[in-house]
């Protein structure tokens, strides 16, 4: 179902000043009056063809205006079928962002909006910095197209365009968090600054939720990698060893493994990859079940590991 907010369509046309030619009008209704009882022959007939100029371009505005209306609600019409035939939800506004037309799909994923905050601040916290962003680059250059992350570690894809010079489409698409090769450790993405981007399902169960920054989760800086940290969750305080993932597209990667203690190491099984704890002598100290199966007979405590590997 599409909607339309008429209100907001005729109301553009005269929100913040008085309608030009309801004051024409009044304008020149006085100067007939004027003229009716003027005593003077010259400044009666002066004030009549004043009087008839100001009705006259008061009919012509009115006329206009009512053209305009219909060019705006026929535009407005068109829009709405060309929104309904998107895949993702797409609204039309205003350059004021206010919402004049909003397809099925908006509708049903983001309920009824009367301004764009209403549906992007859904999935994006503060997203006033992120709608003039795309608004001034859509009126700039025409079109604008940004993946913005969200509250829940996914990303929603804006695409903003520029039609007719004086309106937007708005079009949203959402996409599920990014999964890693460490999905089953808890995993932080991280961007300038330390502000966590992204944290996979196993970082929010670990940490108790969403966090916004790396000093908010590691009160003990600078963190230390390859190190157990404490961490300050949700739940209480917590300690994990800490690692450095493969950095990708200006984000760095931090894999948490959580640990019961500062000084205790973490158990292996707790790993989903095949681990071990080697000796300075290259021995096997320690190995988790995954690495046991993984070498089979020879990965046993006390083998060597080029033994292990050896085939």
């Amino acid at each position: 179902m599409l909607r339309q907010n008429h209100r907001s369509i005729g109301g553009e046309l005269t929100r913040g000043s008085a309608n030009p030619s309801t004051v024409t009008l009044f304008l020149g209704s006085l100067l007939a009056l004027a003229a009716v009882f003027c005593p003077f022959g010259e400044f009666e007939r002066l004030l009549s063809t004043l009087a008839i100029v100001c009705l006259t371009a008061a009919a012509a505005l009115a006329l206009y205006q009512l053209f305009r209306k219909f060019r705006q609600r026929s535009f407005i019409a068109m829009s709405s079928d060309y929104l309904e035939h998107l895949e993702v939800a797409g609204w039309l506004t205003d350059q004021g962002g206010n919402v004049l037309a909003a397809n099925t799909s908006a509708s049903r994923t983001f309920g009824p909006a009367q301004h764009v905050s209403d549906f992007l601040g859904q999935k994006v916290t503060s997203p006033s910095f992120a709608i003039l962003r795309l608004q001034n680059r859509a009126l700039a250059a025409g079109k604008a197209l940004e993946a913005i992350y969200t509250s829940s570690g996914g990303t929603v894809e804006v695409s903003v365009r520029l039609v007719r010079q004086n309106y937007l489409v708005w079009q949203v698409s959402e996409k599920e968090a990014e999964t890693t090769d460490h999905t089953a450790i808890p995993a932080l993405s991280l961007g300038r600054n330390g502000t966590v981007l992204a944290m996979n399902n196993a970082a929010r169960l670990f940490v108790g939720g969403r966090t916004r920054s790396v000093e908010e989760l590691f009160p003990d800086q600078p963190l230390r990698i390859g190190e157990v940290n404490r961490l300050s969750t949700l739940r209480g305080p917590a300690f994990a060893l800490i690692e450095e993932g493969r950095p990708a597209a200006g984000r760095r990667e931090l894999l948490m493994i959580p640990v019961q203690s500062a000084e205790n190491k973490f158990e292996l099984d707790s790993l989903p990859i095949a681990a071990m704890y080697l000796g300075q002598d290259g021995a096997i100290s320690e190995l988790n079940s995954a690495a046991k199966d993984l070498l089979g007979c020879v990965g046993i405590p006390g083998a060597a590991l080029s033994d292990a590997m050896g085939g």
